[in-house]
């Protein structure tokens, strides 16, 4: 249990550290289970922004992750 909400906690610490936007892509796809289209509507965004902004974040996000080790 403790171990879950260490990764918990090494997650929401890694997303304080993106950009707004891409923040907001994550929690949208991930956490409310939207898909591209209806983000794409949602934002006002293409489809193909929002696959490439979704990708830049996750790579990004990602690479907070490293850098907290989990």
């Amino acid at each position: 249990m403790e171990f879950n909400i260490s990764k918990n906690v090494d997650l929401y610490n890694a997303m304080d550290n993106l950009s707004i936007k891409y923040k907001n892509l994550i929690i949208l796809k991930y956490f409310q289970d939207m898909t591209i289209p209806q983000i794409s509507k949602l934002l006002e965004y293409p489809e193909g922004t929002v696959k490439v902004y979704l990708r830049r974040a996750l790579k990004k996000l990602k690479v907070e992750l490293e850098k907290g080790c989990i």
